[in-house]
C-alpha cells in the first residue's frame, strides 16, 4: 500500500535517490491532490514552489515543468488559460495545432524559435484542477507532450476533509486535566524543527530605572517571563515594584503588581 507524503518546502524529491519511491505518493492536503514524479527518461527532480505550486526540473534535457493546484475552476476558465501564449527566456511561445482532449484533461502544444512547450489542464472533484506547463528546448519537441501526459496520468483527486470552526473554539488551560493537543508529527517539518528549538524554554525581560537627589532616591523595576511548553501551551507572567529611600531611611517597596496568563499560542 502506498504511503502519502505531504509536500514541504525544504525537500528535493528525486525518484532516483529516494528509497522505495514506488511506495510513495506526494499530496497537497488543502486541494485533495495526490501524485508521484514519473521515473522516466527525463530524470525529474521536484520541489514545492509556493503555496499552490510544485516545480519539476530535468537537468538532462534542460526542461522545467510547473504544476499549479487550483480550486473553483470551471471549463471556460481552463480553456482560456490553455490557449494563452506565454514567455520563456524572452521568447514568446504561441499555440500550434489543435487542442487534444480526453475524459479528464485537455492539452495544447506551444512553440517558439528555441523552445517547445505544452499546457495541460486536468479537472478533478468539486471544480479542483491541476494546471501544468512544460517548457523544453525545441529539439525535445516530440517528447514534451508525452512527458506532460505521463505526469497527468499519475495525478489523482480525493475528497478534502473540511474542518468546522466549532473545532477551534474550545479554550484550553494548562491546568485542565486530560487535555489533548494535536501531535507535532502532523505538522510540516519546518514547524517541527522550530517547535523542538523553542519548546521548554523561558524568555525573561527585565527593565529598571532609578533616580537620586539630595533628599531622596528611588526607582522602578519590572520583570516579564514567557515559558513555552512542549505540548504547545504557554505561560506568561509579569511583575513590577517601586522603591523609595528618603533621608537615608529605607521605606522598602512602595507598591507592586503581578499578572499571569496561560493558554495556547
Amino acid at each position: 500500500m502506498r504511503q502519502e507524503l505531504e509536500l514541504t518546502y525544504d525537500k528535493i524529491y528525486d525518484p532516483r535517490e529516494w528509497p522505495d519511491w514506488e511506495n510513495y505518493r506526494l499530496i497537497s492536503p488543502a486541494h485533495g491532490i495526490t501524485f508521484t514524479i514519473p521515473s522516466d527518461r527525463w530524470h525529474w527532480k521536484g520541489e514545492r514552489n509556493g503555496k499552490n505550486r510544485f516545480l519539476l526540473r530535468s537537468e538532462k534535457f534542460k526542461a522545467h515543468m510547473q504544476m499549479e493546484f487550483r480550486t473553483g475552476i470551471n471549463q471556460e476558465t481552463a480553456e482560456n488559460w490553455i490557449t494563452k501564449s506565454f514567455k520563456n527566456a524572452r521568447e514568446t511561445l504561441t499555440p500550434t495545432g489543435a487542442q487534444k482532449s480526453s475524459n479528464d484533461h485537455t492539452r495544447q502544444v506551444f512553440v517558439s524559435e528555441s523552445y517547445s512547450g505544452v499546457r495541460l489542464v486536468k479537472m478533478g472533484l468539486r471544480k479542483t484542477a491541476v494546471f501544468i506547463r512544460l517548457v523544453a528546448p525545441s529539439e525535445q519537441g516530440k517528447r514534451v507532450a508525452q512527458a506532460v501526459g505521463n505526469l497527468a496520468g499519475v495525478i489523482e483527486f480525493k475528497k478534502v476533509e473540511q474542518t468546522t470552526k466549532k473545532q477551534f473554539k474550545k479554550e484550553v488551560s494548562v491546568s485542565q486535566p486530560g487535555v489533548t493537543i494535536p501531535e507535532v508529527d502532523k505538522k510540516p517539518d519546518i514547524v517541527k524543527r522550530w517547535t523542538e528549538v523553542l519548546s521548554n524554554n523561558q524568555l525573561v525581560q527585565i527593565s529598571s530605572s532609578s533616580d537620586r537627589s539630595y533628599y531622596s532616591s528611588g526607582g522602578y523595576r519590572s520583570e516579564s517571563r514567557l515559558h513555552l511548553f512542549s505540548n504547545g501551551l504557554y505561560s506568561w507572567g509579569s511583575s513590577s515594584s517601586v522603591y523609595l529611600d528618603t533621608y537615608s531611611r529605607q521605606s522598602g517597596p512602595a507598591g507592586g503588581a503581578r499578572t499571569e496568563n496561560r493558554g495556547r499560542p
